[in-house]
C-alpha cells in the first residue's frame, strides 16, 4: 500500500454523527416483562430494544390487528384475481363477461362488508 493510502474500509457505510447512537441506557425487567415485550417487538417484526427506544420516544406504529389481517389477506387475493383479469384482458384474450361480472361483484362485497375490531366486537355482543 502506497504512503498516504488508508486500507479501504469494508461494510457499510458509517452513520452520520446526529444518527450514531452511542449512549447506552440500562434497563431492568422481569422475565414475564422480557416476554412481553419481545412478543411485543415481534408482532411489530423489530428487536426489544428498538420497540424501546420507539415506544419511549412515542414514536411506535400501532400493531395490525388479526381482524384487519384475515380481511386484508382475504382481499388481496380478490385483487390478484382481478389483476390477472385485467392482465388477460389487456393480452387481448376473449373472456366469460359473466365470470368477470362474478369476481367484481365479490371484490366490491368484501370491500363493503369489511369491518373495523369494534364493528366485529358490536355485532359479537349482538349474538
Amino acid at each position: 500500500m502506497a504512503e498516504g493510502q488508508r486500507k479501504r474500509r469494508r461494510g457499510p457505510a458509517p452513520f452520520e454523527p446526529q444518527r450514531l447512537r452511542s449512549k447506552r441506557l440500562s434497563v431492568y425487567v422481569t422475565d414475564a416483562e422480557l416476554a412481553e415485550l419481545e412478543q411485543r417487538a415481534a408482532r411489530l417484526g423489530i428487536q426489544a430494544s428498538a420497540y424501546l427506544r420507539e415506544a419511549g420516544l412515542r414514536r411506535l406504529a400501532k400493531p395490525i390487528p388479526e381482524l384487519n389481517r384475515e380481511a386484508w389477506a382475504q382481499l388481496a387475493r380478490s385483487a390478484s384475481n382481478l389483476n390477472q383479469v385485467a392482465y388477460r384482458l389487456n393480452l387481448g384474450e376473449v373472456l366469460d363477461l359473466g365470470e368477470v361480472r362474478r369476481m367484481l361483484e365479490e371484490f366490491r362485497n368484501g370491500l363493503i362488508n369489511a369491518k373495523t375490531p369494534s364493528e366485529e366486537k358490536a355485532d359479537e355482543s349482538e349474538d
